[in-house]
């Protein structure tokens, strides 16, 4: 199983970050979201870390989630995947999926 956040810009003051997230099958994400370039971190990005991150702000990134055991030849280690450059309604768009409202 993978999970893909989409994430806002920023933290809140209690270092949360602010994610919507859905769970899908590896095999699906792998073989749709594989072929975008991405950058991958052993611990959850916070990405623009200085912005205050806010309800009212859109979601900007996306994000997924490997678990170990769960990798495949597209996401081969466990760890997060910051999509470089995949917008949040696009990646709902290609893996089909509506993201949980806030």
């Amino acid at each position: 199983m993978a999970t893909v956040h989409l994430v806002k810009d920023g933290r809140r003051s209690n270092g949360d970050r602010i994610t919507k997230s859905v769970d899908l099958s590896t095999s699906v994400v792998a073989e749709r979201l594989g072929h975008f370039e991405n950058r991958r971190t052993e611990k959850p990005p916070t990405i623009n870390p200085d912005v205050a991150a806010s309800d009212w702000a859109e979601y900007k990134h996306v994000v997924v989630e490997i678990c170990a055991g769960d990798e495949a030849p597209q996401f081969s280690a466990p760890g997060y995947y910051y999509i470089i450059g995949l917008a949040p309604a696009e990646c709902a768009r290609i893996l089909g999926v509506s993201f949980p409202a806030v």
